[in-house]
């Protein structure tokens, strides 16, 4: 018989082990308290390297095909807000694939940022025969860029299982990316303007969020 770790860092993924890492810096009690009154929030420093002057945005798969997956989800989005704390100077927005308008939450920061994220994730779990749209929540975010006239470099981390099972046809998602990427060609956008990191939960839909990696820009000859 297999026995489990006690404790969820003790998991063989690399997140764990992050978290474990990310939870050995932060200050604790009083001197905490004390810094957080004359230091700004701390930056990853490696992650600084790479992610400069950006808008930062989780967007979160809450339909019906995650609700198995959910926990996970719940783990991995405080990890991944705790890695960017202090990248993106106005806050990282965390947007919703269902029900966003009551969900979506703007410019987070610090400890009272993790707060809300966490209450959010928790109200917002997925819930039955709400499936994910996917094309729609690409095209919405893809048109606010548009509106700002594609004033500031953003990257989306898309946290997903990839079934989409309210994307119809399903390479809808596809197109509403190329199309994008060809406005930002137009526009003259300098490289990496806007990225795009999908971040997989399961195996079913594995190859293709594979090929939106890996095959999308050079079958579309976009960047």
């Amino acid at each position: 018989m297999v026995s489990l770790p006690e404790h969820v860092f003790e998991l063989p993924w690399e997140i764990c082990q992050v978290r474990r890492d990310i939870g050995t810096k932060i200050p604790q009690g009083l001197r905490a308290t004390i810094k957080g009154f004359f230091k700004k929030e701390p930056k990853d420093e490696h992650l600084e390297a790479f992610i400069q002057k950006r808008d930062l945005v989780l967007v979160i798969d809450n339909g019906t095909s995650m609700q198995g997956f959910w926990p996970i989800v719940t783990f991995v989005a405080i990890t991944l807000a705790m890695k960017i704390a202090g990248l993106d100077e106005d806050g990282y927005d965390v947007r919703f694939t269902i029900n966003g308008a009551k969900y979506d939450k703007f410019g987070l920061k610090g400890k009272g940022g993790l707060e809300t994220l966490r209450k959010i994730l928790m109200a917002a779990q997925p819930q039955s025969s709400k499936p994910t749209d996917m094309s729609k929540v690409l095209d919405d975010l893809f048109r606010e860029h548009r509106r700002d006239r594609y004033r500031k470099a953003t990257t989306l981390l898309v946290l997903t299982d990839g079934a989409w099972e309210g994307t119809i046809p399903v390479d809808n998602a596809d197109n509403k990316i190329v199309e994008f990427a060809r406005d930002l060609g137009k526009v003259k956008a300098p490289d990496r303007h806007y990225t795009i990191g999908f971040i997989r939960f399961g195996v079913g839909f594995r190859d293709r969020l594979k090929a939106l990696d890996d095959e999308l820009s050079e079958k579309h000859e976009i960047r």
